[in-house]
């Protein structure tokens, strides 16, 4: 366990020399295309198990020919960000402030650069009514081939405030009803298997096209050998990414190109497809090793001083002290700056913000800065990560490195409202269907963040009578109460999402870092 100091707790677990990257990328959707150094990993106890599965292959970066640059290596289903084949390439094509419609009918229009004049676009307006909002998502428009400039109408979904509207304009490039994807050679070994999840972009959903057929080949001397196929038709599917496993057993020994295509069928004489490869990766049985995996726990927003002390006659965590009697805290810990956004990218980089440059979510991080997820990657970890709200942006960098970023979001960009009973959920069953990998598991939840609305059963109110003197205001104190019950709560769920990983064995061969990215502040210096 790690204590935060009277700020906040930040965990260094790998170090490196890094040169920051004055030239920042145009957009969230740069990519990063660059090795990473290597790390130390800690080793593990005798009884771990003698082999497990890792990625060796992670194919959206073993393409002949690669991805074009302008192709993003990354997008979201429901929001779970993977890296994939088949994301839409995407272009800004304006902001504008509109004013708000009386007859809830956002009237559209806008120009296409040049160089999309000849080929089919998706145009999506996105509204917010208060800058603190976050932006919600319109119908969008399909527009054919040769529009120079587009106009159209479509309902203005619900958002916040009242008078003039901020609107921004995403473009899609529509691509062509079959895609391949060729694999450099790979040496396939007994027992390697092709893991993948199937799914569409979300942006085509309303374009329906006729089925689309999912197929795996191996492009052999004699011609392609067939591996997998399934058609999916959009118009039924689930919304999620569908994960399947392809045995490769029959191809051990060769060295071969693997080809991932798509196909989609005509419906009312339209065939185009949206379809997505998510997180293609050839899994190799491999010796364990001395290599334990990680779990990162960040419960924002937590004072060291409401850790192993009472408030309100009570303890406020100690289930989570039991837990600490097994493990190491660490008092002297401290925050590299006050914010969600910049003290996890540190969290996450080892570097200041002045090094990173993620002060918030706006900014992006800069491709000369290796992230822990990618580190951990680069040495065979299946990487995940399940965080609240939008303040750990994938867009600003966050999701580098992860084979699954999930985004359990809340109402706006800047909601806090915890979701801790959710998201360990989530986190429950990445471990179940990644727990016989080496895996680094990264959760970060706002439970204790204000607003405080601890349950009932976890809040206990000042008492009027208590002698204790004080100069702090009332409401300050039944703050602070509210606080600490949050922080029971909290208390409660993530000692049970720790017995349950002791329980299933994972304990035994796993790293639990239980850490803070801030503390709270009840007029200690006058805020």
């Amino acid at each position: 366990m790690v204590r935060a100091a009277a700020i906040a707790a930040c965990v260094f677990l790998y170090a490196t020399g890094c040169a920051r990257d004055d030239t920042a990328p145009e957009t969230a959707q740069a990519r990063r295309r660059r090795t990473v150094p290597p790390m130390v990993v800690p080793r593990a106890t005798a009884d771990t198990p003698d082999t497990v599965y890792a990625p060796a292959h992670r194919l959206v970066r073993s393409l002949d020919p690669p991805l074009p640059a302008t192709e993003p290596e990354e997008c979201a289903v429901s929001d779970e960000f993977r890296p994939a084949l088949g994301c839409l390439e995407s272009l800004p094509l304006g902001e504008a402030v509109v004013p708000r419609p009386g007859d809830d009918v956002l009237r559209v229009e806008g120009n296409l650069p040049r160089r999309f004049w000849r080929r089919p676009m998706i145009i999506e307006p996105r509204v917010r009514g208060k800058a603190i909002s976050g932006f919600k998502t319109a119908t969008a428009e399909l527009l054919e081939a040769g529009f120079l400039g587009f106009s159209f109408e479509t309902g203005l979904p619900r958002v916040d405030g009242e008078g003039e509207l901020e609107l921004q304009l995403r473009g899609y490039v529509v691509p062509s009803a079959q895609r391949d994807f060729q694999t450099k050679p790979i040496a396939i070994e007994a027992g390697d298997v092709l893991a993948v999840g199937l799914a569409f972009h979300e942006v085509g959903r309303p374009f329906g096209t006729g089925p689309v057929r999912f197929r795996v080949d191996a492009l052999l001397p004699e011609g392609p050998y067939g591996l997998f196929e399934e058609s999916l038709d959009p118009k039924h599917w689930t919304g999620q990414w569908l994960d399947r496993r392809i045995d490769l057993s029959s191809l051990a020994g060769q060295r071969v190109r693997l080809r991932l295509r798509t196909e989609a069928a005509a419906d009312d004489g339209v065939a185009f497809a949206f379809p997505l490869w998510g997180s293609p990766e050839i899994l190799q049985r491999t010796a364990r090793g001395d290599q334990r995996n990680l779990i990162l726990i960040s419960l924002d927003t937590w004072r060291a001083d409401y850790f192993e002390t009472d408030v309100g006659g009570g303890p406020v965590t100690p289930r989570l002290a039991r837990w600490a009697q097994r493990g190491a805290v660490f008092e002297q810990a401290l925050a590299t700056y006050p914010s969600t956004s910049a003290s996890h990218m540190s969290l996450l980089t080892g570097l200041y913000p002045i090094h990173h440059q993620v002060r918030f979510a706006n900014d992006v991080l800069g491709d000369s800065v290796p992230t822990l997820a990618e580190i951990l990657a680069a040495h065979g970890y299946q990487t995940g990560a399940i965080t609240e709200n939008a303040m750990l942006l994938a867009e600003a960098g966050f999701a580098f490195g992860f084979d699954s970023y999930f985004e359990n979001k809340g109402l706006g960009l800047w909601s806090t409202e915890g979701q801790i009973d959710s998201t360990l959920a989530r986190g429950r069953r990445w471990l179940e269907e990644n727990g016989a990998r080496r895996f680094f598991l990264f959760l970060h939840t706002y439970q204790i963040h204000t607003p405080y609305e601890p349950p009932a059963e976890f809040y206990v109110a000042p008492n009027p009578e208590d002698p204790t003197p004080s100069t702090e205001p009332d409401w300050v104190r039944t703050l602070r109460h509210q606080y600490a019950g949050e922080i029971r709560y909290a208390d409660h769920a993530l000692a049970a999402f720790l017995d349950e990983l002791d329980a299933s064995g994972l304990a035994r061969n796993s790293i639990v870092v239980l850490t803070s990215d801030h503390g709270e502040e009840f007029l200690e210096h006058g805020q």
